[in-house]
């Protein structure tokens, strides 16, 4: 039976193995953040009015409870005028989902917008929290790599024709969009560090499975692992992982976190 997996996953696996085994091996709950869930619902409705948009309805035609959905998609729509009236568009899918077999496991992928051209095709990704990602973060985040190599190995497109374009979209701050163009080189990394960290995966289940050892922390984890010190205090405090307070409450929280 294969095992469903999304960039959420990897990039929590390579930022801290010991949360993915709590989260996604144990299903261990949390207290829910208020202010996430807030965010989270802000990010939530102003994709769903994007799709709504894209299939045709008017912006005057929606509810705002919020005049910042108002403002901020009128900005996007702005912005964006040449993707929703190019002639030379074949395809145009928001809420698009592919998904991959690699190995023992299924990636599943949802593009906010994915537009394909004779030529090329391009992915589209709102982004609505405040801080803009730097562009090396955003290229090694999970969700860009297995996004781009999902619809590399889906559609008929070369590497090289594959491109994703992040907006990020929360006002008050100028709305910004940063473009990562893919390449036969990067897609061959993909392949082979998917695979690598797969078989992490693997092993790490096997050993918590077969012999009940915790997933292991990474090298420098005290440095570079968000959720180090919280697991040192409960650690110190209890002897045991069970009440992490500090850690994400949904996927979104830790799909935004870039552990590179």
């Amino acid at each position: 039976m294969y095992q469903s997996l999304s960039q959420t996953h990897l990039n929590l696996f390579e930022t801290c193995p010991p949360i993915f085994q709590k989260r996604y091996v144990e299903q261990i709950s949390t207290i829910p953040n208020l202010a996430q869930e807030e965010r989270s619902e802000w990010g939530k409705k102003f994709h769903l009015l994007m799709q709504q948009y894209h299939l045709g309805l008017s912006l005057n035609d929606f509810v705002y409870e919020d005049i910042s959905f108002q403002k901020s998609l009128q900005a996007l729509v702005n912005e964006t005028q040449n993707i929703w009236t190019s002639s030379e568009v074949l395809a145009r899918e928001a809420e698009y989902k592919l998904q991959l077999k690699f190995k023992s496991y299924i990636f599943t992928v949802i593009y906010d917008l994915l537009i394909l051209y004779p030529d090329r095709a391009v992915i589209y990704d709102w982004k609505t929290f405040l801080q803009r990602e730097k562009k090396d973060k955003l290229i090694n985040n999970w969700q860009t790599r297995l996004y781009l190599y999902v619809l590399a190995e889906k559609m008929n497109y070369s590497p090289s024709q594959l491109s994703m374009t992040y907006w990020f979209v929360k006002l008050p701050h100028k709305l910004q969009s940063m473009t990562i163009q893919y390449n036969e080189a990067m897609h061959e990394k993909n392949r082979q560090d998917i695979n690598n960290i797969l078989d992490k995966i693997d092993e790490s289940m096997d050993s918590y499975f077969d012999f009940s050892l915790d997933f292991g922390h990474i090298k420098n984890c005290e440095k570079k692992c968000p959720y180090y010190q919280s697991l040192m205090e409960d650690s110190s405090s209890n002897n045991s992982m069970s009440e992490l307070k500090r850690l994400p409450n949904n996927l979104t929280e830790v799909e935004e976190i870039n552990p590179f």
